[in-house]
């Protein structure tokens, strides 16, 4: 949480600057024309890709979510996500249109965002790298966090091993290639939270239609 608390506002505020910085310096999208052959990508079709960023994205903070069930209210809870959820959306938006306006060179980079920081300068260039790796140390703090609360519930020196052990055993799969690991791991995760989005929405409206056979029962 302490990680997240200062982390993610920084990311987002880097995003969102680098991307309007971008659009600035290139101007809006307007009657884009492909110049390259489209690619399929990991989900071969751009709605299927929606589904799956949703889903992916479900995973890790129902992972650390899950252990502050108890610590945070049904009230903050829904407007965290409220807010969240359109924050994410913005810098998504805000990253799409930047990546638009410098097709089609843009799109020969692992990490789009990165060339979109070779017209701005060194600094922004070194700055959003450092970003980067934060975003993937955060990620790695969180799912560290939901495997070892769910071994460790109780925490203590357990749930510290368990977290230690479960980033270690993560190590060799960062000498593999980046695009590599996106292609296999990240409609794995994408379907994996598809299930689970499908049963988080299915299940209050289960709970509600068995209230109504109780209360009929009575």
């Amino acid at each position: 949480m302490t990680a997240n608390v200062f982390l993610v506002p920084l990311k987002l505020l880097a995003v969102i600057s680098i991307s309007l910085a971008a659009l600035c310096a290139s101007g809006f999208p307007v009657g884009l024309q492909s110049a390259t052959r489209p690619a399929g990508g990991v989900a071969g079709h751009w709605v299927a890709a929606g589904f799956l960023y949703v889903s992916y994205n479900m995973v890790v903070p129902v992972a650390v979510l899950s252990s502050l069930g108890r610590s945070v209210t049904l009230k903050l809870g829904v407007a965290g996500g409220v807010l969240g959820g359109l924050l994410i959306g913005l810098a998504v938006s805000l990253v799409t249109l930047a990546g638009l306006a410098y097709l089609p060179d843009v799109a020969s980079y692992q990490i789009p965002l990165l060339y979109l920081t070779v017209s701005l300068g060194p600094l922004f260039r070194w700055g959003l790298g450092v970003l980067i790796w934060l975003a993937i140390l955060t990620t790695a703090i969180a799912d560290a966090h939901g495997f070892a609360s769910r071994l460790a519930p109780m925490g203590g020196v357990p749930y510290r091993l368990y977290g230690i052990g479960a980033c270690l055993l993560a190590l060799p799969l960062s000498g593999l290639s980046f695009t590599g690991l996106v292609r296999v791991l990240y409609p794995l995760f994408g379907c994996a939270g598809l299930v689970l989005l499908v049963g988080l929405l299915l299940v209050p409206v289960a709970k509600y239609f068995r209230r109504l056979k109780n209360n009929f029962t009575l």
